[in-house]
C-alpha cells in the first residue's frame, strides 16, 4: 500500500458550506473532493505548465483558474 500524507487547510465559512453541499449532492466525502481538486490541479499544471490558466496569487494565498 502506498504511503499517504495528510494536510490541513482552512476555508472561509462560505466555501466550507459550498463544499458540504457539493459532497452531499455527489454523495462523496469532503476528503474525496479535496483529493479530486488537488489531483486535477496538479494534472492541469503538469499538462499546461506556466501557460496554465491557473493563477497563483501568493499575496492572498488564493489559487484561481478556469
Amino acid at each position: 500500500m502506498a504511503t499517504k500524507s495528510r494536510i490541513t487547510i482552512n476555508l472561509d465559512e462560505h466555501n466550507y458550506q459550498e463544499l458540504i453541499e457539493l459532497s452531499n449532492e455527489l454523495d462523496v466525502s469532503l476528503a474525496w473532493l479535496g483529493r479530486k481538486a488537488f489531483t486535477d490541479l496538479l494534472a492541469k499544471y503538469r499538462r499546461d505548465g506556466k501557460n496554465s490558466s491557473v493563477v497563483f496569487d501568493p499575496s492572498n494565498n488564493v489559487a484561481s483558474g478556469s
